[in-house]
């Protein structure tokens, strides 16, 4: 090489180093019109045009070296660098060992076919190529911190954070090195010392849009939302096209139950990179989330089409599958996951949710338990347990793990958390507590019969109830009946309602069953018997065949029963149907059955609803309100249950402790809701 040509390359090598490419450029240009076939200025030609992503131009600069200089070992190394970048992996890891074969103490390209084999999951293979580099040179810092990476994805995050130790201690300015920290670090949940990592990182280089990324995802983690979408924007700002941090954005406005904008974002995701699994993932999770299952499943699929080994991609298969009642299938997906990730808790609770709706309760249990094994604090494990054991008759457990319901990603937000909770029965006297309701009407009717027991205990008790509620309980114990959203200024303790039964320790044998534990006005019960079509001859049966029209969809449309299937009953007795809301459906079979009277819209509290149901002689219903308040009234009543019903029912028998006066009929299996009829038709 001729000392003019050393020069221009030297010159050249200067400016690359500030990332002035066009500059480096025209040097190199001109050393090679000096030289067209020297080998060096070549390779560097070549290496400055693959740091542009000028894929095809730098190949072309670096096989013109390797023709000058067939023995240019690190002209087989830069290949196998542009084919790296090109996701080329095994074209790479060829002129990765073709460069060490002519040289086999290039540390840089050990490292380098490491991080080949590595995107091919060869981690193993990859980790004796980082171990041979650090052989070479243990100064390399670079490598300590890939060989990090591998054993991060290999989920040895104890030895990774080793090595991204090693290499911070080589090189404290290494950004990348404290990056990836903290990428490990939120791995094993250590959120707090990511974020610190991460902080270190853009010290060192505040335009890297993966580490802000990875911020957001900390902050995410640590419940910090608004910081946390600042983050995200930040990424985006700094790199539009970066797809991983759309998704974590959208991963983040999901937890906000922001779907429709988590869906957006999957969507910017995956049109700058349709082949992103997580995005792919994500979505089929939000799509579910919005009931839209086939939806859900198609992206699942899409996922695992894109890469087999997704674990989570299976656990979003299995959970559309379970919410289409796919239970079997479901399960598979979930073992899959679980093979995959042995340690992945959140299948293991899904698995448990698919076998409680089963009604495969025991094994429903050990996943939920092995999951909580995993992750101790796992809510969803904890809450779906609790139903099993509920279901079971086993209250002494059940009920502490029920509390788990205020921690779930869809729990509302808690409106007396500023008033000290009850925790004891002890020295109540004179102690203004407030009990509120947090779940539908039904649980608030079912466990109403806890408060003359705390009123008798001195307690100064503030019954808080939505509107429809007031006039039935106004004077019906000795309380104070409040308004939702009343005032509480001067309450000393509070407790939500459904938490009553943990704090009397409620089992099986003390379950309070002083029926009725709700009285009815004789005049209002008066006032109805003047309005209402009764009949002399006939049964007067009240009557509902569905709820919450919302709440049903959620639930998969489980729990109602067509009307259509009450037409019989109706050509015989004196039918009212009493329920708010009327399924399309059920009201086209409304126009055909006029000897069903519909009493919906004449109904304006649970005061007239209690005198309709004292008019009755029989309430038949599945598992609304209507059942509570008839089981609450000491009246007849027939509950029909799907296959799966509320862990209040229990897992058998045709009787209930919580009401003496029902009788449960249940689906002998899924959706058979003729064979339920069958039965009471028998009955009535």
């Amino acid at each position: 090489m001729t000392p003019q040509i050393a020069f221009l390359i030297n010159q050249a090598l200067q400016s690359l180093s500030v990332g002035n490419f066009k500059t480096a450029e025209l040097y190199l240009g001109q050393a090679l019109k000096l030289n067209p076939k020297n080998t060096h200025t070549l390779r560097f030609l070549g290496v400055v045009a693959a740091q542009q992503n000028q894929w095809e131009k730098a190949l072309d600069f670096l096989n013109r070296s390797i023709k000058a200089d067939p023995k240019n070992a690190i002209a087989y190394s830069n290949i196998g660098n542009v084919f790296l970048g090109l996701k080329e992996y095994s074209s790479a890891i060829t002129n990765y060992e073709k460069a060490l074969t002519l040289n086999p103490n290039d540390a840089e390209a050990w490292s380098n076919k490491g991080n080949a084999l590595a995107t091919l999951k060869r981690y193993d293979e990859a980790l004796e190529q980082y171990d041979r580099a650090l052989a070479l040179n243990p100064q390399y810092a670079e490598a300590w911190s890939n060989k990090g990476n591998a054993l991060a994805t290999l989920k040895r995050y104890d030895e990774a954070l080793e090595q991204y130790d090693r290499a911070l201690a080589l090189n404290p300015q290494y950004a990348e090195a404290w990056s990836n920290k903290g990428n490990a670090l939120n791995e094993i949940k250590n959120f707090e010392q990511a974020l610190s990592a991460y902080q270190q990182s853009i010290v060192i280089n505040p335009y890297q849009a993966d580490v802000w990324s990875g911020v957001g995802n900390s902050l995410t983690e640590l419940k910090n939302y608004e910081a946390a979408m600042a983050a995200y924007e930040k990424a985006i700002s700094l790199d539009p096209q970066y797809a991983e941090a759309w998704s974590n954005k959208g991963n983040l406005l999901g937890q906000l139950k922001r779907y429709k904008e988590a869906l957006a974002c999957c969507k910017q995701a995956l049109d700058i990179d349709e082949g992103y699994v997580p995005a792919w993932s994500n979505q089929a999770s939000y799509q579910a989330e919005m009931q839209d299952h086939i939806s859900a499943l198609d992206s699942a699929n899409k996922a695992l089409s894109l890469d087999a080994s997704y674990a989570k991609a299976w656990l979003n298969k299995g959970s559309a599958l379970n919410n289409l009642s796919q239970y079997a299938d479901a399960i598979a997906c979930f073992d899959r996951a679980i093979e995959l990730r042995p340690d992945y808790a959140d299948a293991w609770a899904n698995k448990g949710v698919a076998l409680y709706d089963l009604l495969q309760l025991d094994e429903s249990i050990q996943c939920c338990n092995k999951a909580i094994e995993i992750e101790p604090g796992h809510i969803e494990a904890h809450w779906t347990k609790s139903f099993s054991q509920l279901m079971l008759g086993n209250f002494d457990e059940g009920w502490s793990n029920y509390e788990y319901r205020w921690n779930r990603k869809d729990a509302d937000q808690h409106p007396h958390s500023r008033i000290t909770p009850l925790t004891s029965l002890a020295n109540l006297s004179g102690k203004k507590i407030l009990i509120w309701p947090e779940q539908g009407y039904g649980d608030i009717l079912q466990f109403a019969r806890y408060i003359p027991k705390l009123a008798n205990m001195g307690a100064d008790v503030y019954f808080e109830v939505q509107e429809a509620l007031a006039p039935l309980f106004q004077g019906q114990y000795p309380c104070n009946v409040i308004i939702k959203g009343s005032d509480t200024q001067e309450i000393d303790f509070q407790l939500p309602l459904a938490s009553l039964p943990l704090l009397f320790k409620t089992n099986l044998n003390s379950i309070p069953t002083d029926v009725p534990y709700i009285q009815v006005n004789p005049s209002k019960i008066a006032e109805w018997k003047n309005k209402l079509p009764l009949s002399k001859e006939k049964l007067n049966i009240g009557i509902a065949c569905s709820g919450n029209i919302n709440f049903d969809l959620k639930h998969g449309n489980k729990r109602p029963i067509p009307l259509a299937y009450f037409s019989e009953l109706a050509k015989q007795h004196n039918l009212f149907l009493i329920q708010k809301e009327i399924r399309e459906s059920d009201q086209e079979t409304l126009q055909n059955l006029d000897m069903i009277h519909p009493l919906g819209e004449l109904i304006n509290n649970f005061e007239d609803t209690a005198a309709i149901v004292e008019n009755m002689d029989l309430i038949i219903s599945i598992d609304t309100s209507l059942v509570h308040l008839a089981g609450a009234l000491g009246k007849k009543v027939l509950v029909l249950l799907s296959w799966c019903p509320d862990w209040r029912w229990l897992a058998k028998g045709s009787t209930n402790p919580w009401y003496p006066s029902a009788t449960v009929i249940r689906q002998p299996s899924a959706g058979d809701w003729e064979a339920v009829m069958r039965d009471v038709k028998a009955l009535v």
